[in-house]
């Protein structure tokens, strides 16, 4: 929506290989990275209780299909995981 606004495209015109194009990602692959992002860390710390709601949280089947949709483990490095997440969106900006 900020895309079509600020720069003036249509309905019709596709924002995901505009967004694309300027090395950016759009919402939903942004939001699947933090995600990742949040449960690694949170994975490494300390404190146990936190340890014990990430591992609740890693073998639900929501964040396993999250996983297998982007191609994600949580022993990749933070640099791995943005690039997996970077080369799914990539696939989806190839119409």
């Amino acid at each position: 929506m900020v895309y079509r606004k600020n720069f003036g495209f249509s309905k019709s015109e596709s924002v995901t290989a505009f967004i694309c194009s300027v090395g950016r990602l759009n919402y939903k692959h942004v939001i699947a990275l933090a995600h990742f992002k949040l449960l690694k860390s949170l994975f490494a710390s300390s404190n146990r209780v936190l340890k014990t709601l990430c591992a609740t949280h890693i073998v639900s089947a929501d964040f396993m299909n999250l996983c297998s949709e982007y191609g994600v483990t949580l022993n990749l490095s933070y640099g791995g995981l943005y690039r997996k997440i970077v080369d799914s969106f990539r696939r989806l900006c190839d119409f």
